[in-house]
């Protein structure tokens, strides 16, 4: 363990609503730019197709039923990243959770100059933060990628104003362009 004074800190013992907001968080970044936009648009003109041709071209019932469904695909289309992917994002993360809630530990997390160290009743570990493959600040958590797809999460619920502002600028100035938030 170094002996310098940390410039941020942060313990915590995940909660299912930090690994909901993780999940959530981490599905949002796997989401290509345009796709929510995309979605969007075209489950709008669906709709719009839909309920024009339903209303103005008097169908039978075979064809009504096509227009309403038509219709509706283009509602689900439209609400899909606001309302379906994230229910379904908060069901898995419940039974990932419930299946590993013995294997959560709590952790303290520690920014120094030159390092980081994650520290839990099982291990410690100090790193260099040249080992972070990026990092991403969410709205109610940190991210600390160590890999592509493997990441470190710490929820700001554990840390005051103050605190999430050193943990902020310490990461931001030491990861410069890998540091999104």
């Amino acid at each position: 363990m170094t002996d310098q004074k940390p410039l941020a800190v942060a313990s915590y013992l995940p909660t299912l609503e930090d690994y909901q907001a993780f999940s959530l968080a981490a599905g949002r970044l796997k989401t290509p730019a345009g796709t929510k936009c995309a979605a969007r648009i075209l489950g709008g003109v669906a709709a719009g197709l839909g309920a024009a041709l339903f209303l103005f071209t008097n169908p039978g019932v075979t064809e009504g039923v096509c227009w309403a469904a038509l219709f509706f695909f283009g509602l689900f289309l439209m609400s899909y990243f606001d309302v379906v992917q994230p229910y379904s994002i908060k069901k898995r993360a419940l039974v990932k959770f419930e299946a590993s809630r013995r294997m959560l530990v709590s952790q303290t997390v520690e920014l120094f100059d030159r390092e980081f160290t994650v520290r839990t009743d099982r291990y410690e570990a100090r790193l260099p933060y040249e080992l972070l493959h990026r990092v991403v600040e969410d709205g109610r958590m940190y991210l600390l990628y160590t890999g592509e797809d493997e990441v470190r999460f710490i929820p700001k619920r554990v840390m005051t104003e103050e605190q999430c502002g050193a943990f902020t600028q310490a990461l931001r100035e030491r990861m410069g362009e890998r540091y999104s938030g």
